[in-house]
């Protein structure tokens, strides 16, 4: 099955694609019209103070990997 975006340009289009849907040749799929990027569908999520401490742990953890033993 292949996906692709369209943009209806008048309501008889959108009255043919309901009835192709209806005949089951062609699926609607809702999507929001403009994709939110990853990174800013996370902004705000934590606070700058944790992400921070996450950071730090994370780097602490990496340095403990490279001990040789």
């Amino acid at each position: 099955m292949t996906r692709m975006m369209t943009e209806v340009a008048n309501e008889e289009t959108l009255k043919v694609i309901r009835s192709l849907e209806a005949l089951q040749l062609f699926r609607v799929v809702s999507t929001p019209t403009v994709p939110l990027q990853i990174d800013q569908s996370w902004i705000g999520s934590i606070s700058k103070e944790t992400g921070e401490d996450m950071l730090s742990f994370v780097e602490n953890s990496k340095n403990e990997w490279d001990r040789s033993f």
